[in-house]
């Protein structure tokens, strides 16, 4: 069955919107982790924070 082309259009501009979503939420989450992992840490510092280098490595191996 074949779909029309009005159909398809619709389909791929939700899909493509969909994978947008996912995007900006992953990207959110990984900026609110990284934050909080800096609030919490004694120094509050990005320096020798092995948290946030954690967080940092776990979303770059999500994405690739």
């Amino acid at each position: 069955m074949l779909l029309s082309p009005l159909l398809l259009r619709v389909s791929e501009t939700i899909y493509a919107f969909l994978v947008l979503l996912i995007i900006v939420s992953a990207g959110l989450s990984c900026a609110a982790i990284i934050s909080q992992a800096v609030r919490t840490s004694p120094r509050r510092d990005w320096v020798g924070n092995i948290d946030a280098v954690i967080v940092g490595a776990s979303y770059v191996i999500l994405v690739s």
